[in-house]
């Protein structure tokens, strides 16, 4: 018979994590990630209010108008809302402050899988997409988040036939699926529009990374979109 192994192991669509930055620690009972290490991971922006033991995650800059109350007991917020529940509570272990991975993961609509046999855990996340409501008035502007969105989807997805779809004829992306390795988009940080001449768009995307073989954890890339045969389509990667 094989016993599981001593340290408990996590995967994030499927990879393995090595950083030991990320490692996981488990107790009692509960799968436990360093706060600011997983935040990095994934773009959020996290705040610790040691003077109220709360720990504040969200996918938007914190404008730290909550008021969690004084208390005893350490809690976690996520995008404004504390999170209720005995496995639901930071903890701190020699310093660093650690969030519990299930009830962080599934605020954020991930999914976390545990096998005890093995003492692993599988994550499955959504990568922080644009709101292509915040364009809805502006028909270009709409065309290009919607391209994007795809753009992540499909990278991550490693559907070269869905990224194609994406591309102007004859268009590819700057960087190949064997180029990029188990990198992972976590989510959009950031993008600006410019106006370029002949109607088409560009915008300056700033990415999230996780798995980078660099070790980067963001990316700005510059993304050109036009119109082929009266269709919105990506047409340089840079």
């Amino acid at each position: 018979m094989v016993a599981p192994p001593a340290v408990p192991t996590l995967a994030i669509n499927g990879v393995t994590v090595n950083d030991p930055a990320l490692a996981p620690i488990v107790s009692n009972g509960v799968m436990l990630l360093p706060m600011r290490a997983l935040a990095e991971s994934f773009g959020w922006y996290v705040r610790w209010d040691a003077a109220y033991k709360a720990a504040f995650v969200s996918t938007q800059p914190d404008t730290q108008g909550i008021n969690p109350g004084k208390g005893a007991a350490l809690s976690l917020w996520v995008n404004g809302k504390k999170l209720t529940g005995a496995n639901a509570k930071p903890v701190i272990v020699k310093g660093r402050v650690y969030l519990p991975l299930r009830a962080t993961a599934e605020a954020f609509g991930f999914q976390l899988t545990w096998t005890p046999s093995v003492r692993g855990a599988l994550l499955v996340f959504r990568p922080q997409l644009l709101d292509e409501g915040a364009y809805a008035g502006e028909a270009k502007k709409l065309a290009a988040a919607k391209l994007l969105n795809g753009y992540v989807n499909a990278m991550n997805g490693r559907g070269a036939a869905e990224l194609g779809r994406l591309f102007v004829k004859n268009g590819t992306p700057a960087l190949s699926f064997e180029i990029i390795g188990q990198r992972l988009i976590t989510g959009v940080r950031s993008v600006t529009f410019e106006d370029r001449p002949g109607g088409a768009l560009l915008a300056y995307v700033t990415f999230s990374y996780l798995f980078d073989q660099h070790g980067n954890k963001t990316g700005t890339s510059g993304i050109v979109f036009m119109q082929e045969n009266g269709e919105w389509k990506i047409s340089d990667v840079d």
